[in-house]
């Protein structure tokens, strides 16, 4: 493993949340802005191998949410180089909180490297050589290790989960893409979040019980890209529960297009927490007979 460097960054009061808290959706966007600065300085610049009919494309992030961040913080994205595995790239990010040097998020990333068509290239023998790796694999958290066999569970059971899901339409948004023409990786956080926002407030705004002393945040979720995504198109979030815990719930997502073809898929670990101490504490009853109704 190499270390790229770090990025330097503070939060601003347009990401937070209503629990006060920085939302889960403003850190992919953390770590993406840490990649791409780290990757400029060792020579590699995107927007000059888009002239070249390369992209960097994101096949999968596994992302840890370790503790909250808030408002004005001062933050460093620290970026990794893995290696090489086949025709992917793998990185390791933490991002590091300037107040107490504690790490408050981790994620692996894992990319290809494709041509014009969106053919995946040998990353080694291209462009990427230019930078040295050791084939040294990051030892996944507990967290990101439990998603990936969550992960593997729901998809064996995804029939039984769909017949319970909760739907979520959208359109994507012109704003939402970037220079390569497609939704940015960062956004489909945004998109799972609504999924489950909906699965929030079906029912008799059962969501409420978490306001005031009670708050929600995501503990870690696991994203998988399929295909991409352009501005304009009307998409459907699928959310299903795969496991009700006493202070958590483990939620499937699929991303569809309007012909039934899934441009991405998730699965993500969310806890309830007391706002004032910003630990875990059960759901409320209402709440967790809700959950329960809509899980397999």
């Amino acid at each position: 493993m190499r270390y790229l460097g770090a990025t330097g960054l503070y939060t601003i009061y347009p990401d937070l949340d209503a629990f006060g808290h920085v939302n889960n959706v403003h850190y992919p966007r953390y770590i993406d802005q840490g990649r791409i600065e780290v990757l400029q300085k060792a020579g590699i610049d995107p927007e000059k191998l888009k002239e070249r009919g390369r992209r960097l494309q994101l096949v999968s992030i596994e992302t840890n949410f370790l503790f909250p961040l808030r408002h004005g913080e001062e933050i460093e994205v620290h970026t990794y180089l893995c290696g090489f595995e086949g025709e992917s790239i793998e990185f390791w990010q933490e991002i590091i909180a300037a107040r107490n040097d504690r790490c408050v998020f981790s994620a692996m990333v894992k990319c290809q490297v494709t041509d014009s068509t969106g053919r995946p290239i040998n990353p080694a023998a291209d462009w990427f050589g230019a930078i040295e790796a050791e084939r040294l694999r990051v030892p996944k958290t507990k967290p990101q290790e439990r998603l990936m066999r969550e992960f593997h569970k729901t998809s064996a059971n995804a029939e039984n989960i769909e017949k319970k899901r909760v739907q979520r339409q959208l359109v994507t948004r012109f704003h939402e893409m970037d220079t390569s023409g497609s939704i940015n990786h960062a956004v489909y956080f945004s998109y799972f979040e609504e999924g489950r926002w909906a699965m929030f407030l079906c029912g008799d705004n059962l969501v409420h019980d978490l306001r005031g002393e009670k708050g929600l945040i995501l503990g870690s979720q696991l994203v998988l890209y399929r295909q991409p995504v352009s501005g304009g198109e009307s998409l459907t979030v699928n959310t299903g529960i795969h496991e009700v815990g006493r202070a958590s719930v483990i939620c499937r997502h699929t991303l569809e297009d309007v012909k039934g073809a899934v441009r991405a898929e998730a699965i993500a670990r969310v806890i309830s927490i007391e706002t004032r101490t910003g630990r875990p504490t059960a759901w409320p009853d209402e709440l967790r007979n809700h959950f329960s109704d809509l899980a397999m």
